[in-house]
């Protein structure tokens, strides 16, 4: 049989309990709100939501050679000691129709990783409302085997990667690398009070 507790002290623990749930709430909620941010690059016009304890992005340029010629690509980079995200940027300035563009990264991305990378799976899939291929692939580094999930997404004119890193590839299907992938947006020249107050509203979904 359970003990009867006073009413006196019925009548403590239950706003207590009130209390921490709601203090509970709050936590979460505020966890939800600040777990991301959006970065936002006004070079290559897109945004993208990025876990906040990676906020420090470091940008890089490299010079990939293609078939169609070497172009000029810059890498936005957020280390942590669980994985890295990396967004890449290339214009090469070709208009051309969606299923060109669709082959252009296919192509692109065949001849970077093949010959270095174990391609695990590869698949061709819509993002933001244009074509886009979704690679996940394995590579060999100092003893160790590195997992990457890419996706080469292609907007005519220019061609974006979103890349998540990890030492383990099952971190690779967590909540922030899904999110940080699938929340990418091709942003429009537009009022820049509009954009902001819509990446505030991004960054307070849960």
């Amino acid at each position: 049989m359970f003990m009867k507790l006073s009413k006196e002290r019925r009548s403590f623990i239950f706003p207590v309990t009130i209390i921490l749930l709601l203090s509970t709430i709050f936590f979460l909620s505020c966890t939800q709100t600040q777990d991301y941010f959006t970065f936002y690059d006004e070079q290559y016009d897109f945004r993208v939501q990025v876990p906040g304890k990676y906020r420090e992005l470091e940008k890089r340029t490299e010079v990939i050679d293609t078939s169609a010629g070497k172009f000029n690509m810059d890498f936005f980079i957020a280390t942590g000691e669980e994985k890295v995200f990396m967004i890449g940027a290339l214009r090469h300035g070709f208009p051309g129709t969606d299923e060109e563009m669709t082959r252009f990264g296919m192509e692109f991305a065949s001849r970077s990783l093949a010959e270095s990378a174990e391609i695990l799976w590869k698949r061709e899939i819509t993002l933001n409302g244009y074509p886009a291929l979704s690679l996940r692939y394995r590579k060999e580094q100092n003893g160790q085997s590195v997992y990457a999930h890419t996706v080469i997404l292609e907007i005519p004119g220019t061609q974006y990667q979103l890349q998540v890193i990890s030492y383990n590839e099952k971190e690779l299907d967590e909540q922030d690398a899904v999110r940080f992938q699938m929340s990418f947006k091709h942003i429009e020249s537009r009022d820049s009070n509009e954009l902001q107050d819509q990446d505030q509203d991004d960054d307070s979904e849960p």
